[in-house]
C-alpha cells in the first residue's frame, strides 16, 4: 500500500536500513568465523597427529632395534611408548644404534 510523503519518516527508515545491515553483516561475519575456525581446528589436529604418529613410528622403530639385542621388558617398551618428545626419542634411537645389548641402552638413558 502506497504511503503519503506526509508518512515517510526518513530517520525511521534509516534505522530500518542500519538495523537490517548490521544483522546481515553480524550473520555473514558469524558464518565466515565458523568456517575459519573449522579450518583452523582442522590444520591444528592434522598437524597434532602427525606429530604423535612420528612419536609412534620411532618408538616402534627403537623398539625393534632394541628387539634385535635381545628380550626388551614390558616396562621398557612402556617408557619409550609413553615418551611423546620427539627430540627424546631420536636421542633414544641414536643411542640404541650405538649400543651392543639392552642393558647397556638402559644403563646410558637411564631408564
Amino acid at each position: 500500500m502506497p504511503i503519503s510523503i506526509f508518512e515517510y519518516n526518513e530517520k525511521e527508515e534509516l534505522r530500518k536500513e542500519y538495523r537490517h545491515g548490521k544483522r546481515d553483516g553480524e550473520r555473514r561475519g558469524i558464518r565466515k568465523g565458523r568456517k575459519d575456525g573449522i579450518a583452523i581446528g582442522e590444520a591444528r589436529g592434522e598437524s597434532r597427529g602427525k606429530i604423535i604418529g612420528l612419536a609412534q613410528g620411532i618408538s616402534q622403530s627403537l623398539i625393534n632395534i632394541l628387539g634385535s639385542y635381545g628380550d626388551v621388558p614390558d616396562e621398557l617398551k612402556s617408557a619409550i611408548s609413553g615418551q611423546k618428545d620427539i627430540n627424546v626419542l631420536n636421542s633414544w634411537q641414536k643411542t640404541a644404534l650405538e649400543v651392543s645389548d639392552v642393558g647397556e641402552f638402559r644403563h646410558r638413558t637411564n631408564l
